[in-house]
C-alpha cells in the first residue's frame, strides 16, 4: 500500500480506442505535506501562545498582516478589527522611538532589545524590550517585530537597587561604627566550634592578632582564655546544638601578654531543612567596662565603709560623752581625797591607782574621740620623721629582745599638717599591732618613712586627691591576716587577741586619724607571710616647728581665788564635784541643774555676785550655747567657760557671738578646769 497518483487520457490508436492510466508514487511527497502541516501548526501554535506580543505589519503603511494572542489582548481587539489597524492607529512607542526604528530596519535590517516605557490604555506605564526584522515577502516589505513585557522584572531590579543602597549605606554606617566600637564579628563551621572561617578586621584592633593569623592557626582562640575561664566557656561553646544563642564572657590574652575582658555572642545558623550550618558571633572587648565596674564596687565599699565607720563613730561618741558625765566627777573627787593624804598613809596608795585608772579611762575617752573629731586638734605643721624616730627608741628599749625593730627613715621628706600625739598614737599602735602578731615566734618589724607622689589613678584607688604624700609603712614577719580578717580590722573593738590582751581600738584609732587628716591606709597580709600596713598623709607645703606652741603652766601656780562662779549642768553629781573642787581653792560657788532656772537665777539678786560662769554645753531645753548668748546680752562683760563631751559643737565665731572665752572638754582634769578659771580671772591668754 503507498499513495498513488493516477492520470487517465483517451488514446484512439487504429480505430482503436484505449484508455491510458499513469500511476505515480506520492508516498514521499505526502510524507512532506504532512511534515509542512504539522510544522505550520506548531509554529501557529508557538506564534499565537507566546506570552509576548508578536505582529507582522508592512513597513511602508504599517497595515498589520498577522498577530498572536498576547497582541490582541494586549492591545484588546479581535482578529477581525486587526485588518483594519496600522501600526500607527495604536502606538507603543512615541513617534521618535518609531523613526529610530524605521532607520535602523532601513538600514541594518533589525533592532534588538530597545528597551523603552511605554503608556498602558489603562495609563499605567510598563516597560518593554523591542526587538524587530525586516522581511522580504514576495516582494514586499515587512517587519516582524516582538515586545516583551519586563515591568515585573524592572520592579524587582529596582527593589534590589534600592535594597543593595540602603545595604552599601548601612554598611558604611555600621563599618563607621566598628571603627569606633571595640567589637569584631566571626563565623565558624558548626563541625569545629574553637576554628575560625572568618573574622572581621577589626580583630586586629582588640587582640593583637590579625584575622589571618585566627584563620590559620586553629587553636588560638582556645589557647589564650584565661586557665580560670576556660572549662566554662568551653563547655557553652559545646553546647550550641540549636539555634538558641549562646553568651560567654571571660578573659582573653593580648597579643601584649596582658589579659583583656571580651563578651562572646554566638548563635547556630541551620538551613532550610535543619540542618546544622555556621555558627555566627560577635567578639566585643568588655575589659573598660570590666574595669569601670570594678571600681564603681569599689567606691561603693569604700562609701559603704565610710557610714559604717561614721555610723560606729557617731556611736561611740555618744558613749564616750556619757561616760565622760561619769568620769568627770569621779576623778575630781579622787584628786580632791588624794591631796588631803600623806604618802605614807596606807590609802595613799590604792587612791592614787584608782585615780590612775581614772585617768587612764580618761584617756581612752579622749582616743575614741580624737577619732571621730569630737576633740580639740592642736594641730601644726611638723616633720614626722623626727617622732618616729623618738619611738622606734623607746620600742627598742621595751618590746622584746625576739622582736628586731629596723627603721628607713627618710629625713627629706615635706611637712604635714598634724597633731604630734596623733602621730605618735598612729606609729605606736602599727607596731604594737605588729608585736602581737609575732609575740610567740619572734620576728621583724620594718618602719619605713619617705616622701611620695600619688597620681590620678592612685588617688581614685586610695579615696585621696592626687599630690605629695609622706607615706608610713609598717611591715612584720607575723602571722598574717585573711582578706576576711583584713576587712574588719579597723571596726572598734574588733580583735583576733586572746582575751586581756589587746582592747581591739588600735587600728579603729589608726584609720580615724589618718583619714580625720585626709590621708588613706593600705593593708596587704598574707596568711603565715605577715603583714604591710602602709599609710599616706599629705603633705602641707608649710614650714614646721618641732617645739610645742602650748602655754605652760608654772610649776606652782596661785590657783586660790575669793570670786563667784555660776556652774550649770543637767547632772547633780557634775555641779557638786566642781563646787567642792572650786571651793577647796576659795571660790565661792553657785550651782544650777537647768538652763532655765540658771538663767533666771542670774538675774536674780543673788545672781549679781557671779563674777564667772561655767556651763556645759548639752542639756535639755536651753543648751549651754544658747544659754551663754542670753546671758551675755544681759551681762556683755560676764567671761563663760563652756565645756562638753564634744569640742567642735560650736565654733570661733560662736562662741565670739555669745561670748565664750574658753571651751574645755569634759575629760579635762578638774585641775587643768581650776587653772583654766584662774587664768580667765587673770585675763591671761588661752
Amino acid at each position: 500500500m503507498f499513495d498513488a497518483e493516477v492520470s487517465l487520457a483517451r488514446m484512439d490508436l487504429d480505430d482503436e480506442v484505449y484508455l491510458l492510466a499513469i500511476v505515480r508514487d506520492v508516498s514521499e511527497r505526502k510524507k512532506a505535506e504532512q511534515a509542512l502541516r504539522l510544522s505550520e501548526e506548531k509554529l501557529r501554535a508557538i506564534f499565537d501562545n507566546a506570552p509576548y506580543t508578536i505582529s507582522i505589519n508592512r513597513l511602508e503603511d504599517g497595515t498589520y498582516l498577522e498577530a498572536n494572542k498576547a497582541f490582541l489582548r494586549n492591545r484588546g481587539i479581535d482578529r477581525e478589527e486587526l485588518a483594519n489597524m496600522k501600526s500607527t492607529d495604536y502606538a507603543l512607542l512615541s513617534e521618535d522611538q518609531i523613526a529610530v526604528i524605521r532607520d535602523r530596519l532601513r538600514k541594518d535590517g533589525a533592532v534588538s532589545n530597545m528597551e523603552a516605557t511605554i503608556a498602558r490604555r489603562d495609563g499605567s506605564l510598563a516597560h518593554i524590550v523591542y526587538s524587530s526584522v525586516l522581511l522580504n515577502i514576495q516582494g514586499e516589505k515587512q517587519v516582524l517585530s516582538m515586545t516583551v513585557d519586563v515591568t515585573d522584572r524592572k520592579a524587582a531590579e529596582l527593589a534590589l537597587q534600592r535594597s543593595e543602597e540602603e545595604l552599601r549605606r548601612i554598611v558604611a554606617q555600621q563599618s563607621l561604627l566598628l571603627n569606633f566600637l571595640p567589637m569584631a564579628f566571626y563565623t565558624a563551621a558548626a563541625s569545629d566550634k574553637y576554628g575560625i572561617a572568618w573574622i572581621s578586621d577589626q580583630v586586629s584592633r582588640i587582640t593583637g592578632f590579625t584575622s589571618e593569623q585566627f584563620i590559620n592557626d586553629s587553636r588560638l582562640w582556645r589557647s589564650r582564655i584565661h586557665p580560670e575561664d576556660k572549662a566554662a566557656v568551653l563547655n557553652i561553646f559545646d553546647g550550641i546544638k540549636t539555634t538558641d544563642p549562646v553568651f560567654a564572657e571571660y578573659r582573653w590574652q593580648h597579643a601584649d601578654g596582658s589579659y583583656h575582658w571580651f563578651q562572646d555572642n554566638a548563635v547556630l545558623v541551620c538551613d532550610k531543612d535543619g540542618a546544622p550550618g555556621d555558627i555566627i558571633g560577635s567578639w566585643l572587648d568588655i575589659t573598660g567596662q570590666k574595669k569601670a565596674e570594678s571600681e564603681r564596687k569599689a567606691l561603693q565599699q569604700q562609701l559603704m565603709h565610710a557610714q559604717k565607720m561614721e555610723a560606729i563613730g557617731t556611736l561611740a561618741a555618744g558613749i564616750a560623752h556619757d561616760f565622760n558625765n561619769i568620769l568627770f566627777p569621779m576623778t575630781g573627787y579622787l584628786e580632791m581625797v588624794i591631796k588631803q593624804l600623806t604618802e605614807g598613809d596606807p590609802f595613799f596608795q590604792k587612791i592614787s591607782l584608782v585615780l590612775e585608772g581614772a585617768r587612764r579611762a580618761g584617756d581612752l575617752v579622749r582616743q575614741i574621740l580624737s577619732i571621730t573629731r569630737m576633740t580639740e586638734e592642736k594641730s601644726r605643721p611638723l616633720k614626722i620623721g623626727l617622732i618616729i624616730k623618738e619611738a622606734a627608741i623607746l620600742f627598742r628599749s621595751s618590746l622584746p629582745a625576739s622582736i628586731d625593730i629596723q627603721t628607713e627613715i627618710d629625713m627629706n621628706h615635706g611637712n604635714i599638717v598634724a597633731d604630734p600625739i596623733h602621730i605618735h598614737q598612729i606609729v605606736m599602735n602599727l607596731v604594737v599591732n605588729a608585736y602581737h602578731a609575732m609575740q610567740e615566734t619572734g620576728g621583724k618589724v620594718r618602719i619605713i618613712l619617705r616622701e611620695e607622689a600619688v597620681g590620678q589613678n592612685d588617688s581614685e584607688h586610695l579615696g585621696v586627691i592626687p599630690g605629695k604624700y609622706v607615706k608610713l609603712s609598717v611591715s612584720d614577719t607575723g602571722i598574717g591576716m585573711t582578706p576576711e580578717v583584713v576587712e574588719k580590722i579597723f571596726e572598734p573593738y574588733y580583735t583576733t587577741k586572746e582575751a586581756g590582751r589587746g582592747t581591739g581600738l588600735g587600728l579603729f584609732v589608726v584609720h580615724g586619724l589618718v583619714k580625720q587628716y585626709g590621708g588613706a591606709v593600705v593593708v596587704d597580709s598574707v596568711p603565715g607571710m605577715g603583714t604591710d600596713f602602709h599609710i599616706f598623709l599629705p603633705l602641707s607645703g608649710r614650714a614646721g616647728h618641732e617645739k610645742s606652741k602650748r602655754c605652760l603652766h608654772r610649776d606652782n601656780p596661785d590657783l586660790a581665788g575669793h570670786e563667784c562662779i555660776l556652774v550649770v549642768d543637767d547632772e547633780e553629781m557634775i555641779t557638786r564635784m566642781i563646787r567642792d573642787y572650786l571651793q577647796v581653792y576659795g571660790y565661792r560657788v553657785l550651782t544650777c541643774n537647768n538652763s532655765t532656772n540658771a538663767l533666771e537665777m542670774i538675774q536674780s539678786e543673788a545672781g549679781r555676785d557671779v563674777d564667772l560662769l561655767i556651763t556645759d554645753n548639752t542639756m535639755p531645753g536651753i543648751s549651754g550655747q544658747v544659754l551663754s548668748r542670753k546671758i551675755h546680752v544681759l551681762y556683755p562683760d560676764l567671761p563663760i567657760i563652756l565645756y562638753s563631751g564634744f569640742s567642735d559643737q560650736i565654733t570661733s565665731d560662736e562662741m565670739k557671738l555669745a561670748g565664750i572665752c574658753r571651751n574645755l572638754l569634759k575629760s579635762t582634769a578638774p585641775l587643768e578646769v581650776i587653772k583654766t578659771v584662774r587664768e580667765v580671772f587673770d585675763g591671761r591668754p588661752e
